[in-house]
């Protein structure tokens, strides 16, 4: 494809104004148009999206998948879905994050937490299996294998943002759960394409790119802020009767914990 990108027949330079076209075609809208295109072609770069020679289309559908907010692909009639992820977080909403925020409170670094919480992430596909085990078949599948893969990127991020938003999961464990997610990805990708220059190739730097951004410039703006840890502290609890302010018991709680530690 050269330095465009392709959508239903149509070939965008890889301009601010092709890639907004292109995003279109693809059905998507522009999410992010704040970003300057310089930042978002260095996390292409940082990927491994070629600069120069005869193929660069993987940075402009990298920074059409950063303006979108998604990966982007015209999936055709009757291709696998991916409609099959998961995101296994029941171990990490209870004693992972659990403990990773009495550590916290402790001043202790949680390194555990974050990496606890891997193992207990599942990633299922549908589909996608039967699709890389068929080499002799890899033309005819390289449309459902993007497909299955982007669609599957796409919902297994969903579920993160959604997580991470809501409190459940740090901004260090979201960016654990993505890293992973693309990994268990990639090779569905790169197993196909057998080091060509094709779609299946460019869609995998597209996609390490789009993680890059979301890890970068989305993820620290959709944690929680800590006004809302601020307002906890605000109004009073009723103790036996008396109502005691709430920093009054944040603070109480400080002392014993540290006295139990023995740093007083």
């Amino acid at each position: 494809m050269g330095s465009g990108i392709a959508c239903s027949g149509t070939t965008y330079p890889g301009t601010d104004a092709g890639i907004a076209q292109f995003i279109a075609c693809e059905g998507g809208t522009i999410q992010d148009a704040a970003t300057d295109s310089g930042t978002l072609l260095g996390f292409a770069a940082s990927a491994g999206c070629p600069s120069s020679g005869g193929e660069t289309w993987p940075a402009p559908l990298a920074v059409a998948c950063m303006r979108a907010r998604k990966m982007l692909y015209k999936c055709s009639t009757g291709t696998v879905s991916g409609a099959g992820t998961n995101l296994d977080l029941s171990l990490a909403k209870t004693g992972l994050v659990a403990g990773e925020k009495a550590l916290a409170s402790a001043g202790v670094l949680s390194g555990m937490a974050t990496m606890g919480i891997g193992t207990a992430v599942t990633l299922v596909i549908t589909g996608l299996t039967d699709l890389i085990q068929h080499h002799a078949q890899a033309v005819a599948n390289e449309q459902k294998t993007i497909c299955a893969v982007c669609n599957a990127f796409n919902q297994f991020e969903t579920q993160i943002e959604s997580e991470l938003a809501a409190g459940t999961i740090t901004v260090t464990q979201a960016i654990a759960l993505l890293t992973q997610a693309v990994n268990q990805l990639s090779p569905s990708l790169t197993s196909l394409s057998g080091g060509k220059l094709d779609a299946l190739w460019g869609y995998n730097l597209a996609m390490q790119a789009y993680a890059l951004y979301l890890q970068k410039v989305v993820y620290p703006v959709l944690a929680p802020s800590p006004a809302t840890a601020i307002s906890e502290l605000s109004g009073s609890t009723s103790v036996a009767g008396v109502p005691v302010p709430n920093y009054a018991l944040w603070i109480g709680g400080g002392l014993i914990l540290a006295k139990l530690l023995g740093v007083i």
